[in-house]
């Protein structure tokens, strides 16, 4: 912050650090002045250079915009992050993508595996009672 106690401008160059600021401020805590301040800050100028940036990253800020990081269901936001590192240029780790995918088609299978017992359950329990409601008519 410079002097009078504003976030200083050059900061606004850093577009991926102001990104990253963005989606920290996300977990401040009620009454946070400089964290309030530092969300207006990042937002007024992601929104204002997003047409401006490599596409990678503009689509990293709109989506940011949408939807910040802390919101949301978190395996949606690892398919759409998974899928962004996929096209990012900058990636250097195969390895590190390879592992999230993994990680993610595992973590489907498991959920997948639990909704159908969840579904099984439920269906031999209408079963009972409808065996039930049947015998007392």
């Amino acid at each position: 912050m410079d002097a009078s106690g504003k976030f200083k401008e050059y900061l606004a160059t850093d577009m991926r650090g102001l990104l990253s600021l963005y989606q920290a401020v996300h977990v401040r805590t009620h009454g946070d002045s400089i964290l309030e301040e530092a969300l207006a800050f990042t937002s007024v100028r992601l929104k204002s250079r997003a047409q401006y940036m490599i596409p990678i990253l503009a689509k990293q800020v709109k989506y940011a915009l949408q939807q910040t990081l802390c919101k949301g269901i978190p395996g949606v936001k690892a398919r759409h992050y998974i899928s962004i590192y996929e096209e990012d240029e900058t990636n250097d780790n195969p390895l590190l993508l390879r592992l999230a995918k993994l990680d993610f088609n595992s973590l489907q299978m498991l959920h997948k595996q639990e909704l159908d017992e969840l579904l099984r359950y439920v269906r031999n329990l209408m079963h009972r009672y409808l065996g039930l409601l049947l015998k007392v008519m």
